[in-house]
């Protein structure tokens, strides 16, 4: 991908309210940044500032090039539109379907309902190891079909930048592993932020990572090499 394209995520020297976090990170179109964490709070704070929804106290957070906090409201939707996420609480409305759920955004952003949108659902669903498009509620389907599920959601848009908060959910669905690395490698170009909690998903080499980051107390900090 060329070098002249604006980054698909850059923050720079960001700051939090939190005291001493600082965040500085560019991933370009193409690239995977793996970020670790021991607390999964700090994973979801995190998605929130690359969202523009938690703002900075410092710094700019800017996505395809553009800073959220110069964004006119609709401006921040299309912009949030281009990126597909998995969220570490699931992110179901409990009153729609997985299926409603599924394709709410595309729906949100002018995508017709129609067979063709809700057949690339399903298509994705089962790329996934889902049969097809859930029309159950969220609390009919267990953790694994969730997980499935959000990942075909955070893909249905054909994302620019993929957020994944614990996709794999600490390594209870690894089964969703391979298809995910597939995944994202048909999405090319899309840059990937990968959030995980686990050591072991971190340190897999076969998750080609431009970037490795470690989460913490002090923010972000990058990791060269895995081993010494």
């Amino acid at each position: 991908m060329s070098a002249t394209l604006p980054p698909a995520l850059e923050l720079i020297d960001v700051r939090t309210a939190e005291a001493g976090e600082r965040f500085s990170l560019t991933l370009r179109q193409g690239e995977i940044a793996l970020i670790q964490a021991e607390e999964t709070g700090r994973l979801s704070r995190f998605t929130e500032i690359c969202l523009g929804a938690l703002p900075a106290a410092g710094g700019e957070v800017r996505v395809f090039g553009q800073d959220w906090s110069m964004l006119r409201p609709e401006e921040v939707r299309r912009q949030r539109a281009r990126i597909g996420v998995t969220f570490l609480d699931g992110g179901w409305p409990p009153q729609l379907s997985v299926a409603e759920s599924v394709t709410l955004q595309a729906l949100q952003n002018g995508e017709r309902d129609d067979e063709s949108l809700r057949e690339r659902a399903s298509e994705l669903c089962r790329r996934f190891g889902l049969p097809g498009l859930p029309l159950h509620l969220p609390e009919r389907l267990a953790p694994a079909e969730l997980a499935a599920a959000a990942c075909a959601r955070a893909l249905l848009m054909r994302p620019r930048l993929l957020i994944l908060e614990r996709p794999l959910l600490g390594g209870r669905v690894n089964e969703l592993r391979m298809p995910l690395l597939d995944a994202i490698a048909a999405a090319y170009p899309a840059a990937c932020v990968w959030l995980t909690a686990s050591l072991s998903y971190w340190t897999d080499e076969a998750i080609p990572a431009a970037h490795r980051y470690r989460l913490g107390q002090q923010g972000l900090t990058r990791v060269r090499a895995l081993t010494a």
